[in-house]
């Protein structure tokens, strides 16, 4: 059964799109994120819960508004706007499409969504990296001995390489199961109506069969020889 025309995107597809405009990490600070704030991104413990945080809550709310949709279209629901992509019928559309993306928040297609998502790691990744190029101001102040800097600055830097290959993971994970979920949310559907059918219908073929087993009852004894 054809539910709908499905476009299939994967990470990597998006993260090129993405490092094709960007050119890379380092350069990209626009600091729209709360997981940027100084206060925040002092500490990888507070930019890592923050970046968290807002991920899962941006995850939430595309399926919230999915489901919304859904409710409200059925399968139709596909055909709608926020669920179509913009088109890239060649390279040099890339930008104007990613563009397109991060401009419609409210697009609930698996391409802007991951590129969405993408927008938000990269800004992650790019706090990681200038994480790495500085040493908090407690530090610098302290009276730790040089020892005991060096050995905070190469755990910090152990960490965060730790957490940039996690959080790409994690990422590439979640992506794969939106899209997963959009594929799979009318079969799921479709499956819980057949199977209250196929309750409704054994309900009825009992009460049938209980009919059936009392119906011989009323014939005892009157049996004849006779064809009459």
């Amino acid at each position: 059964m054809k539910i709908y025309k499905r476009i299939i995107v994967t990470f990597v597809t998006a993260i090129l799109t993405v490092m094709l405009v960007y050119g890379g990490y380092t350069i990209y600070a626009l600091g729209k994120y709360d997981f940027q704030l100084p206060l925040i991104n002092n500490f990888l413990w507070s930019t890592k819960a923050v970046y968290q945080a807002t991920m899962n809550q941006f995850f939430n709310d595309k399926v919230a508004d999915f489901l919304a949709i859904y409710k409200a279209k059925g399968a139709t629901a596909f055909q709608d706007s926020r669920m179509i992509a913009p088109s890239i019928k060649d390279p040099s559309a890339i930008e104007e499409a990613r563009a397109k993306c991060i401009k419609d928040t409210k697009n609930l297609s698996p391409y802007c969504v991951s590129v969405q998502a993408l927008d938000m790691y990269i800004a992650y990744i790019a706090t990681l990296e200038n994480m790495r190029a500085n040493i908090p101001i407690s530090v610098q102040t302290g009276v730790a001995t040089l020892p005991t800097v060096n050995d905070f600055i190469d755990k910090r830097e152990r960490d965060i390489i730790q957490e940039i290959d996690n959080s790409q993971k994690e990422l590439e994970t979640v992506v794969a199961v939106y899209d997963q979920f959009l594929f799979n949310w009318p079969i799921h559907i479709k499956l819980n109506e057949t199977k209250k059918e196929l309750i409704t219908y054994k309900n009825k073929l009992k009460k049938i069969r209980q009919k059936v087993e009392r119906f011989p009852g009323k014939f005892v004894d009157n049996t004849s020889t006779k064809c009459e």
